[in-house]
């Protein structure tokens, strides 16, 4: 049963609502995360009852090592670092929010984060330019410990390096997020992830390795 859910979240100077769609069991084509109007940075906005957005850093351009991963050096604050299976770059995503709790139904209810590479390529007003970002939403309650394909509302969603082309947990193949740490607001989320990825349209698969990240919680 294909689920869907819409996130709002502002990511920057001059950039966008960020919105999150749900995973599947299916293949049926998804919609895209959505940018929304240019928006100025420190403001904060309100829906549904009071939710607030606020804006967390600039990302410009993504950093990129031509050297592989090394497994034990920790993500450095604000990032998420991960590898491709069959590339040897370590790509590094500067954090555009910290985990900012959301509530938009009770069945999108959660705990959500962004990460971009370069968003100076982005055109927020067309999907097909999206690249470089990664979204993670954890569950309301959520605790340490680890979270795979088949959570309930967990969500771990992808851009890569073609514009426009989404992957996503499916529940046909292995995804885990270890939290290690998660120390409430004001605190710090840090992790690390890995496993395979579909593409909604296509059915491609992608499988992300090494993946860890330290992200402020709002």
């Amino acid at each position: 049963m294909k689920k869907g859910v819409i996130i709002l979240m502002l990511i920057g100077i001059a950039l966008f609502f960020y919105f999150i769609c749900g995973k599947s069991e299916n293949h049926d084509e998804h919609e895209s995360p959505l940018l929304s109007d240019a928006m100025s940075p420190g403001v904060e906005q309100t829906r549904d009852g009071g939710t607030t957005i606020t804006y967390h850093q600039d990302v410009e351009e993504e950093q990129v090592s031509g050297d592989g991963a090394d497994e034990s050096r920790p993500a450095s604050e604000d990032t998420a670092i991960f590898t491709l299976q069959g590339d040897t770059k370590e790509y590094t995503y500067k954090a555009i929010n910290g985990f900012k709790k959301i509530s938009m139904t009770p069945d999108y209810t959660g705990h959500v984060a962004n990460f971009a590479g370069n968003m100076a390529s982005i055109n927020t007003s067309n999907q097909e330019s999206y690249k470089h970002v990664i979204s993670i939403m954890l569950p309301p309650d959520v605790v340490p410990g680890v979270y795979r394909e088949t959570s309930s509302k967990f969500m771990f969603q992808f851009f890569g390096s073609e514009n426009g082309k989404l992957f996503t947990i499916d529940v046909n193949y292995p995804f885990t997020l270890n939290l290690n740490d998660w120390e409430g607001p004001g605190g710090r989320a840090r992790g690390t992830f890995s496993g395979q990825l579909m593409a909604n349209n296509t059915g491609e698969v992608i499988t992300i390795e090494y993946g860890k990240f330290d992200v402020d919680i709002q």
